[in-house]
């Protein structure tokens, strides 16, 4: 949540060498619509249940994103983002889920120096 999260990305700052960490952020909305679906056990069919929730891991580029903390978000830039190597949800895709359009602006910036969003 993002009382625990906004602590952690200042605890990534930090650190003298950048970060390579990621850590569990549960989102107020479900942001994989297919984990809205379950089976019916007796005939198999798909049964909408929508789920108000959901866990992802992030990277503490994501999380500022998410948290619209442009601060750390200019901090975190200057480093490989390790969303790229292991399927995490980008910080661009959490950045238009909040409605921050501040930070696309940012987040363009770098990839047009070659690191994907």
């Amino acid at each position: 949540d993002r009382s625990s999260i906004g602590p952690w990305i200042e605890r990534q700052i930090r650190e003298s060498e950048g970060y390579s960490y990621r850590c569990r952020m549960n989102l107020d909305q479900n942001i994989f619509p297919f984990d809205d679906f379950k089976a019916n056990s007796s005939t198999g069919a798909p049964v909408f249940v929508p789920r108000g929730r959901c866990n992802i891991f992030v990277t503490p580029l994501s999380a500022a994103t998410y948290l619209r903390n442009v601060r750390a978000v200019k901090y975190f830039l200057q480093f490989p983002d390790p969303h790229e190597n292991n399927g995490l949800v980008s910080p661009l895709s959490l950045a238009c889920l909040q409605g921050h359009s501040h930070v696309i602006p940012l987040l363009a910036e770098r990839n047009e120096s070659g690191n994907t969003l």
